[in-house]
């Protein structure tokens, strides 16, 4: 019995500590520090303020859901923005960030929430973008295009038969402009994102290496591993000479239920270097 206690315990307290959370994040006008358990907000619209709320942390098939009671003001720059209006009370919102992103979707899985700390103005660079096949469910169609929206969680799906390795998507990005001063980076989210069923994330594939080519020229490539997790990642894509670029799935997380991979979106943004 003694020794049950004992490993109850010392389990209890692994698993605490194994979820660690730590985000810090700022753009502009608003700074934002989360914590196990707290989150504290400074921002400066519509006037400057400070605030700081206890949250708690759920993790749900590698989907992250943070929980507070919000009653102050820090949501209204963005949410003023988007034409949101974001009530006080109980909040549970799934959370998706990296080094410079943290962003809070609702349960109909659109953003009410986001900062980053890119200082570009805007996100999203022009681009368009196919791939070599997209899967069709009835009449949901998950599209490539998927791959650009960050303001919900559609993923785009491939449609072969198999586990989707070799299949590729391609992206032209319009912007010519290039400076020693900017950060030329695609974020990656990975796999099926979804407020309500975050079980559908580790039911389906991920992506797990992926190589990103230059088509205008082929010999210009590399590979990159990407973690088994929806929260960002940053790709270094400046070793490229041109913006024509392919992704090719290498390798894939398999799915416990199906065989599709699926991917949340992969935006292509620069940023200055500071």
């Amino acid at each position: 019995m003694k020794y049950k206690i004992i490993s109850f315990i010392l389990f209890s307290f692994l698993a605490y500590n194994i979820y660690s959370i730590n985000i810090n994040v700022s753009d502009p006008g608003t700074s934002i520090k989360i914590t196990d358990t707290k989150m504290i907000v400074e921002y400066e619209l519509p006037k400057y303020a400070k605030e700081e709320y206890d949250v708690s942390w759920e993790k749900i098939n590698k989907v992250d859901y943070i929980s507070f009671n919000y009653n102050g003001n820090f949501m209204y720059a963005y949410t003023n923005y988007m034409g949101i209006n974001v009530n006080s009370g109980f909040k549970k919102y799934l959370v998706i960030y990296g080094n410079n992103f943290i962003i809070f979707y609702n349960d109909q899985n659109k953003i009410e929430y986001k900062i980053d700390s890119t200082r570009t103005g805007t996100d999203e660079l022009s681009c368009d973008v196919k791939a070599s096949s997209e899967l069709r469910e009835s009449n949901i169609l998950y599209s490539v295009e998927n791959l650009l929206k960050m303001n919900n969680t559609i993923p785009w799906v491939e449609g072969v038969n198999g586990t989707g390795i070799g299949e590729k998507i391609q992206m032209q990005i319009k912007s010519t402009w290039r400076d020693s001063n900017i950060f030329y980076t695609i974020l990656i989210s990975n796999g099926f994102v979804d407020y309500n069923r975050p079980y559908l994330y580790e039911n389906n594939n991920r992506i797990k290496k992926i190589r990103i080519k230059n088509i205008e020229d082929k010999n210009q490539w590399k590979d990159f591993e990407i973690q088994d997790t929806p929260n960002i990642q940053e790709i270094d894509i400046s070793f490229l000479s041109a913006w024509n670029i392919e992704i090719e799935i290498i390798e894939v997380y398999q799915g416990t239920r199906y065989n599709d991979t699926c991917i949340n979106f992969i935006i292509p943004i620069m940023f200055l270097k500071l």
